[in-house]
């Protein structure tokens, strides 16, 4: 529930890129550019409040949700026609 409470309090935008985070699992900042179509100034600003509130971590140069249950439930908020 706590992980749904983080979710529900970003907005659309941020919500988007985390759940196609969610579905590639594990993804760079030009992989993310590419999958939402934003520019690399929006991607940063995103994956940076998503880092700061503690959705995902980045390491190596690539965003993951760190521990893995974090992706698994937000995967689940994903009908999966659109999965």
């Amino acid at each position: 529930e706590a992980i749904l409470t983080r979710l529900d309090k970003l907005d659309e935008v941020s919500k988007d890129l985390v759940q196609m985070l969610a579905v590639v699992e594990v993804a760079s900042t030009h992989a993310l550019e590419r999958l939402s179509l934003m520019d690399t100034e929006q991607v940063k600003l995103v994956t940076d409040q998503l880092v700061a509130r503690g959705i995902v971590i980045q390491a190596g140069g690539l965003f993951q949700f760190s521990p893995p249950y974090v992706r698994e439930v937000i995967y689940e908020t994903i009908p999966p026609p659109v999965r």
